[in-house]
C-alpha cells in the first residue's frame, strides 16, 4: 500500500489534550463540580475530547486510504488491517478490564455483558452500554470505524478508478460531506423516537460519523492538494496562525458551555440543541486539528507546545490514560486521597489529583509493558497485496455496467432505489395502521382512502364514510346531518382515482390503507423519474441524475408517499408540466404545448390550486418564446383547451349536481374559515388552521336544514371573508406567520408535532426539516450558478411564487410547499455539481446527441 507523504507532528500532543480533557470532565461529574458553580458548565462540556479523538482517528486512518485512491495504488489486505487495529486496541483494553473487574467492585451484568464488552461491541446491546469501564463506549465506536474502513476503501477505489485525480479528490470530499449529513440525519431520527435503543443508538458509528468525517476531510485535503499548488499554498496560509484557530475553538467551546441550553451530566436536551452541540463539537475538533495538519512551516506557541517531547510522551500513553483514569476516580487510592485532602480543600481538585497521579503511573506501565509489545507484533502477519481484490472487481464491473447504461436506464435504477426506500418506510412504520380515527386523523387521508373504496364499490363520488361506523366526529364533519349517500366534492378526484385499484383487493371499506399507500410509493418513484428528466432538460444529464438521486432520498417527498393524500400526485404532475415547459422553450412544438396543458390539468385534479400554474408557468413560457402575437394567442389557447378538456369531466358534473356553483372542490369555504378565525389570528396557532370557529357556527340558522355541500361552503366562505375584513390590521402579521410555517422558519417543531395528526411520524417530520435545511443552501448556490450560466429559470421560479401565494392566501403547512421543493431539488443538483466540481460545465448531451443546455433568458423564436 502506498505510504503517506510524511508524519504530521503535533498530533500526539493533541491526543494528550483530548485525553486529559476527558479526565477533567469525569472528575467534574464525579465530584459534583459539574453541577455547581460557574465553572461547572465548562467541565460538563469537556466531553468534547471524544470528538477530538474521533477526528484524529479519521485523519490518521483514512489518510493512507486516500493516497491509494488518489494514486490508484493497491490497498492494504483486510486481514492485515484488522490485525494491526486489533493489536492496537484490544491487548491494553483486556488487561485493564480484567484488572479492574478482579481488584475492584466493578462487575459485568451477566455473561453476555462480559462477552460483548470484551469484544467492544457492547454499545449495540442497550442493557450493556454501561459496564466496568463506562468510557469504553467510544472504543466500541472506534472499532466500528475500523471495521467500516476496508469496506469504504474497496468500494471507493474501483468506483473512482476511471476518474482523474482531481475528480477522485472531489468525490472523496463529497463522500465525507454526505457521511456527515447522514450522521446528523441518523441522530435526528434516533432522538425523535422514544425507544429503548435510542440511548445506545446515538453512540453507534452512524450517529458519530460526522466527527470522523472532520479528520477524513482533512486527510483528503492533505493528500489531495499537492505541495506547491496554489490551493495547497492557500490552505497552508489559512492554517498558519494556529493560535487564532485554537482561540476560535475556545470561543466555540464557551458557546457550547453557556449559550446552547444543553443538559449536564447524562441528560439530553431537545434534538435541535443536541444537533447544535454535535455541530459545535465537530467545529471545535476541526479548529484544533486543522492548524496541526497544515501550516507547519510557521512556528507558533501551539505548535511548539503540541510538538514538545513531554506532550508527545503524554500522547503516547494517552490511550492507557483513557483506559485507566475512571477507575481511579470511582475507586481512589485511600492513602493518596487522605494526603491530598489534607493539602487541598476542594472536592473537585482532590478527585482530579487523586485520579491523575496514579493514572499517569499505571498508564506508563501499560504503554511500555502491554501496548508497545503488542504493536511490535503488527508485522507478524503478512499477506500479499492483491490488485484488484475480488470485491473491487465486482464493484468495478457493476460500476462499468451502470455507466454504460443509457440515461433512461440509469434514471430508472435510481427510481428503483427510491421505490425500495418508500416501500420500506411504509412497511416498517405504517404496516399496522388502520382507519381508526384514534390512529389516522379524520382528515384528508381519511377522505381519500375511503373515497377510493367507494369508487371501487361503484358508488361514485359520494360522502365516503356514509354508513360506516367511524366515530361521531367523522360522520358529520361539517356539523350538519347529511342525507343518504350525498354527492361529495371535498377534494379533486385524481388521488381517489389512482388509489381505487388497490381498493379492488379483497376486504371491506377502510381495509385497503396499506395497499393504497404502496400505490403512492409507486407514484413517488415516478416523481423521481420526472425530476430526473426535468433536471436534464434544465442543465444537462449529470444534473438530471443528481436531481433524481436527491429526489429519491429527500424526506420531503417520501414522507408524502407514505400517505394516501394529494401531494404525491401533485408533485408528479407539476414536475411533468415544468419539464414540458422547458422542452417547449427549447423546441416550441404544438404537441409539447398540449402536453403542458394536460400535465397542468392533471395537477389541478390532484390539488385545485395548481390551476394557478397555467398563469404562472404556461403563459409566460409561451409569450416569452414567441415574438408573433398570433402564435402566442394560439399556443396559449392550446394549453388552456388541453387543460380544460382534462378537468371538464370533473367540473361539469359538479356544476350540475350541487345547488350552488362548484368547480374543483366544495371544500374552499371550510379551508378559508379554518384559516380565518380567532384561533388562527392570535395565540399558539396563528397562521395555521383549525375547525373550532367553524364548528361554533349555526349553519341551519344561516341556510336552513337542507343545505348541501355547496351551500355549506358558501356560508363558511362568507364568514371567513367577513372575519378577515373585520381584522385587516392583523392580516400582515398572520400572513407572515403563514409563510413562516410554510417554509419552516416559524414554529417548525410545533408543526412537526401537529403533523402527527396527518399520519406523519415525528422522526420523519424532523428528518424532512433537516433535509430542507441541507438542500436549501445548495439550491441557493444552484440558483446563482444557473444565473451565471445564463440558464432559463422562470418555471422554477414560478413554483416558489405559486407556493408563496397559496400559503399567504390560505394557511401555512409544510406539505403545501412540495411543488416548490421540485425546483429546490433541481437547483440543488446544479449547486452540488458546481460545489463538488464533479464533471465539467460544458454542454451535456443526451443519447440522441442533442445539446441540452437551455436557451438564454433573452431567446425569443421569431416564428418566421
Amino acid at each position: 500500500m502506498q505510504s503517506v507523504s510524511e508524519r504530521v507532528r503535533g498530533l500526539d500532543g493533541l491526543r494528550a489534550v483530548a485525553a486529559f480533557a476527558i479526565v477533567v470532565h469525569h472528575s467534574g461529574f464525579w465530584s459534583g463540580a459539574t453541577f455547581n458553580g460557574s465553572w461547572g458548565r465548562y467541565l460538563g462540556r469537556l466531553d468534547v475530547g471524544v470528538p477530538v479523538f474521533f477526528a484524529l482517528s479519521g485523519f490518521l486512518l483514512f489518510r493512507p486510504i486516500v493516497v491509494c485512491i488518489l494514486d490508484d495504488k493497491p490497498l492494504r489486505p483486510v486481514l492485515v488491517h484488522i490485525w494491526r487495529r486489533a493489536l492496537r486496541i484490544y491487548p491494553a483494553f483486556w488487561v485493564a478490564l480484567t484488572l479492574i473487574v478482579v481488584f475492584t467492585t466493578e462487575h459485568f451484568r451477566d455473561v453476555t455483558g462480559g462477552v460483548v464488552t470484551g469484544l467492544l461491541v457492547h454499545i449495540h446491546w442497550p442493557d450493556q452500554v454501561l459496564g466496568p469501564m463506562p468510557q469504553a463506549w467510544s472504543l466500541a465506536t472506534e472499532v466500528s470505524f475500523y471495521a467500516a474502513l476496508p469496506f469504504i476503501a474497496r468500494v471507493a477505489r474501483p468506483l473512482l478508478s476511471d476518474r482523474t485525480r482531481v475528480e477522485r479528490r472531489n468525490a472523496l470530499y463529497v463522500f465525507t460531506l454526505l457521511g456527515a449529513i447522514g450522521s446528523i440525519a441518523f441522530r435526528v431520527v434516533v432522538l425523535s423516537i422514544e425507544s429503548r435503543w435510542s440511548g445506545s443508538a446515538v453512540l453507534w458509528l452512524p450517529g458519530t460519523f460526522d466527527y470522523f468525517a472532520v479528520g477524513m476531510t482533512l486527510a483528503v485535503a492533505r493528500e489531495g492538494h499537492e505541495s506547491g499548488s496554489l490551493a495547497r499554498e492557500k490552505i497552508e496560509r489559512w492554517a498558519g496562525p494556529a493560535g487564532l484557530w485554537w482561540v476560535t475553538a475556545g470561543v466555540l467551546f464557551h458557546v457550547a458551555s453557556w449559550h446552547m441550553g444543553l443538559a449536564l451530566g447524562l441528560e439530553t436536551a431537545s434534538w435541535p440543541r443536541e444537533i447544535g452541540r454535535q455541530f459545535l463539537y465537530a467545529a471545535i475538533g476541526f479548529c484544533l486539528l486543522f492548524p496541526l495538519v497544515f501550516g507547519g512551516q510557521r512556528r507558533s506557541v501551539i505548535r511548539r507546545l503540541t510538538q514538545s517531547r513531554f506532550m508527545e510522551w503524554l500522547g503516547l500513553i494517552s490511550y492507557s490514560v483513557y483506559l485507566w483514569h475512571m477507575v481511579f476516580i470511582v475507586h481512589p487510592w485511600g492513602p493518596l486521597r487522605r494526603f491530598v485532602e489534607g493539602l487541598v480543600d476542594d472536592r473537585f481538585l482532590t478527585v482530579l489529583i487523586v485520579a491523575v497521579l496514579p493514572t499517569i503511573v499505571v498508564a506508563s506501565f501499560s504503554y511500555y509493558l502491554v501496548e508497545r509489545p503488542a504493536m511490535g507484533l503488527q508485522a507478524a502477519l503478512r499477506r500479499p497485496i492483491v490488485d484488484s481484490t475480488p470485491g473491487e472487481t465486482v464493484v468495478r464491473r457493476l460500476v462499468g455496467s451502470a455507466r454504460g447504461a443509457s440515461y433512461r436506464m440509469q434514471l430508472w435504477m435510481i427510481a428503483g432505489l427510491g421505490l425500495i426506500l418508500r416501500v420500506a418506510y411504509v412497511l416498517v412504520s405504517k404496516r399496522n395502521d388502520t382507519l381508526d380515527p384514534g390512529v389516522v386523523s379524520p382528515g384528508d387521508q381519511f377522505y381519500y382512502s375511503l373515497a377510493a373504496d367507494a369508487l371501487a364499490a361503484g358508488k361514485g363520488f359520494v360522502v365516503p364514510w356514509h354508513g360506516l361506523t367511524v366515530g361521531p366526529e367523522v360522520a358529520s364533519p361539517v356539523g350538519v346531518a347529511v342525507a343518504a349517500a350525498p354527492h361529495a366534492a371535498d377534494h379533486p378526484p385524481l388521488t381517489a382515482l389512482v388509489a381505487s385499484p388497490a381498493s379492488l383487493l379483497p376486504g371491506g371499506a377502510g381495509s385497503h390503507l396499506l395497499e393504497q399507500r404502496l400505490t403512492m410509493c409507486v407514484v413517488g418513484a415516478f416523481v423521481v423519474v420526472a425530476i430526473g428528466y426535468l433536471g436534464r432538460e434544465v442543465a444537462g444529464a449529470a444534473t438530471g441524475l443528481v436531481a433524481a438521486g436527491i429526489a429519491a432520498v429527500y424526506a420531503g417527498f417520501w414522507i408524502n408517499d407514505g400517505l394516501v393524500m394529494a401531494e404525491s400526485l401533485t408533485t408528479l404532475m407539476v414536475a411533468g408540466a415544468v419539464w414540458a415547459a422547458f422542452r417547449y422553450r427549447r423546441v416550441p412544438r404544438l404537441r409539447t404545448a398540449i402536453e403542458m396543458g394536460i400535465w397542468l390539468g392533471l395537477a389541478a385534479l390532484a390539488r385545485s390550486e395548481s390551476l394557478l400554474l397555467v398563469v404562472l408557468v404556461a403563459v409566460p413560457v409561451i409569450w416569452g418564446t414567441h415574438a408573433r402575437w398570433d402564435r402566442r394567442l394560439l399556443r396559449s389557447f392550446a394549453v388552456g383547451a388541453a387543460c380544460a378538456v382534462v378537468i371538464a369531466p370533473w367540473v361539469v358534473p359538479n356544476l350540475l349536481r350541487f345547488d350552488e356553483p362548484v368547480l374543483m372542490s366544495s371544500n374552499d369555504g371550510l379551508t378559508l374559515v379554518g384559516a380565518n378565525s380567532p384561533q388562527t389570528y392570535s395565540g399558539g396557532a396563528v397562521g395555521f388552521w383549525t375547525l373550532e370557529y367553524a364548528f361554533s357556527l349555526d349553519l341551519e340558522a344561516s341556510g336552513g336544514p337542507d343545505l348541501d355541500q355547496s351551500g355549506i361552503s358558501r356560508i363558511y366562505r362568507e364568514e371567513a371573508i367577513a372575519f378577515a375584513t373585520d381584522n385587516l390590521g392583523d392580516l400582515p402579521r398572520v400572513v407572515g406567520a403563514r409563510l413562516g410555517r410554510l417554509w419552516s422558519v416559524y414554529g417548525p417543531l410545533q408543526m412537526a408535532k401537529w403533523n402527527q395528526g396527518e399520519g406523519r411520524e415525528l422522526w420523519a417530520s424532523h428528518l424532512a426539516l433537516l433535509n430542507l435545511w441541507v438542500v436549501a443552501p445548495f439550491a441557493a448556490i444552484g440558483w446563482w450558478r444557473a444565473r451565471r450560466e445564463r440558464r432559463w429559470r422562470w418555471p422554477l421560479t414560478a413554483l416558489f411564487v405559486h407556493v408563496t401565494v397559496v400559503g399567504a392566501g390560505f394557511y401555512g403547512l409544510a406539505r403545501f410547499r412540495v411543488t416548490a421543493e421540485i425546483a429546490m431539488v433541481v437547483l440543488a443538483a446544479i449547486g452540488v455539481r458546481w460545489v463538488t466540481g464533479l464533471g465539467t460545465w460544458r454542454a451535456d448531451r443526451d443519447i440522441r446527441g442533442e445539446i441540452l443546455d437551455g436557451p438564454g433568458p433573452t431567446l425569443v423564436h421569431t416564428d418566421g
